[in-house]
C-alpha cells in the first residue's frame, strides 16, 4: 500500500468514425463497468468526434453488489491479472484506434516527520524547468503544493491543469470524503503523503509512452499497448520507473545527505539564522548572500544552508520515495 505504483485515473478514447454505434458502445460498457465500479468512479460519454471511457482504477471492487454501503478508499492498486481482464473487455468494445488520454500516477509513502513541514519544504526548493511552484493552497481539510508548466509565458499564476505534480497529506483527503478514520481496516496516519503525476491529452502522455515502449518514435499510447504489456506482466513496473525518473529529473536532483557532515561558516550560519526566521525560499537565498557580501559563494553555499534548515524534510522525502 505504501511506496507502490497507483494509476488513479485512466481515460481511453476514441475518435468517432463511420460505422461505430456510440449508443450501443456505452451500453456495453456501462454493463461492464457497473460490475466494478460505483457510478461515481467512472463515466462513459461521447460527443460527434469521441467516445470517452475515465475510470479510477484504485477504485475497482471485485462485486460492487457485494461491497454495497461500505466505505472504500483509493490507496491500492488494481492487480495487473484484473487490469488486464477489464482492459481486454473495454478493447473488444473500442477496438483498435482506442488511446489513452488521462492518467494520474501516484503513491503515498508514511514519514516520520511533519507531512506540512515535508510540503513546505519543498515549496522553499527549486524545481527544475519546466515546473514551476504555485503557492500552497491550505484548506480546512487540506493542504496541497501543486507544481506545473505555465500555460502562457510571463504569467507566474497560469496553472497547467492538463500536466502537473502535487503534494498533499492523504489523511485529509480521505478524511473529508469519507468522514471516517477508519476505512476497511486502513488507519490513517497524520504523516501519510500522497504525491501525484497527471499527464492529459497525448503530448503529455508522450513520455510515458516512449518510456513503455523503449522507443522515441512512439507519439500515442494505445489501449493495445497497455494491454501487451500487462500481459508480458511489465506494464506497473515501467510507470514506476517513470514516476520516479520524473522526480529525479524536476525535484529530487540533488542528494543533499552529502552536506551532513560539512560544517557551515561564519557567514552560511548567518544566512541560516535569517532563512529560520523569515522561512524564506531557496530561489532568493542569492539576494542574502549578496546582502552580506558573499555572493560569489552562491553556488558552493546555498546547498549547505537549505540542508540546515530544510534538508531533514527533503531527505525524508528523498529517502521515502527511495530515489
Amino acid at each position: 500500500m505504501f511506496g507502490n505504483i497507483l494509476v488513479d485515473k485512466l481515460r481511453i478514447s476514441k475518435k468517432v468514425i463511420l460505422g461505430f454505434d456510440c449508443s450501443k458502445a456505452k451500453a456495453q460498457l456501462d454493463l461492464i463497468l457497473k460490475k466494478r465500479f460505483r457510478p461515481e468512479n467512472y463515466t462513459v460519454n461521447y460527443s460527434k468526434t469521441y467516445f470517452r471511457v475515465t475510470f479510477t482504477p484504485t477504485l475497482y471492487l471485485d462485486s460492487v453488489e457485494d461491497n454495497e454501503n461500505k466505505p472504500i478508499h483509493n490507496l491500492e492498486m488494481i492487480s495487473e491479472e484484473n487490469l488486464l481482464e477489464l482492459l481486454i473487455q473495454i478493447y473488444e468494445v473500442l477496438g483498435n484506434n482506442a488511446v489513452i488520454t488521462w492518467i494520474d500516477l501516484t503513491k503515498n509513502i508514511l514519514i516520520e516527520e511533519s507531512a506540512l513541514m515535508c510540503i513546505e519544504a519543498i515549496s522553499k526548493w527549486k524545481v527544475k524547468y519546466p515546473y514551476r511552484k504555485h503557492p500552497i493552497t491550505s484548506r480546512v481539510k487540506n493542504t496541497t503544493l501543486t507544481l506545473s508548466p505555465l500555460t502562457r509565458k510571463d504569467m507566474v499564476a497560469c496553472k497547467n491543469p492538463n500536466r502537473r505534480i502535487t503534494f498533499y497529506p492523504k489523511i485529509r483527503e480521505l478524511e473529508s470524503k469519507s468522514k471516517m478514520r477508519f476505512l476497511d481496516d486502513v488507519h490513517l496516519s497524520e504523516e501519510e503523503i500522497r504525491r501525484e503525476q497527471r499527464y492529459k491529452f497525448t503530448v503529455n502522455i508522450k513520455k510515458i509512452t516512449q518510456l513503455l515502449t523503449g522507443s522515441k518514435n512512439s507519439s500515442e499510447l494505445t489501449l493495445s499497448m497497455l494491454i501487451n504489456l500487462l500481459t508480458r506482466g511489465e506494464l506497473y513496473k515501467k510507470l514506476d520507473e517513470f514516476y520516479s525518473n520524473e522526480l529525479r529529473q524536476y525535484i529530487f536532483y540533488e542528494d543533499v545527505h552529502e552536506n551532513k557532515e560539512v560544517k557551515l561558516n561564519r557567514q552560511e550560519s548567518r544566512i541560516v539564522e535569517i532563512v529560520n526566521k523569515h522561512n524564506i525560499d531557496i530561489a532568493e537565498y542569492q539576494y542574502l548572500f549578496s546582502d552580506i557580501g558573499y555572493k560569489e559563494h552562491f553556488n558552493r553555499s546555498s546547498k549547505k544552508v537549505y540542508y540546515h534548515t530544510r534538508g531533514k524534510y527533503y531527505n525524508e522525502l528523498y529517502d521515502k520515495f527511495k530515489l
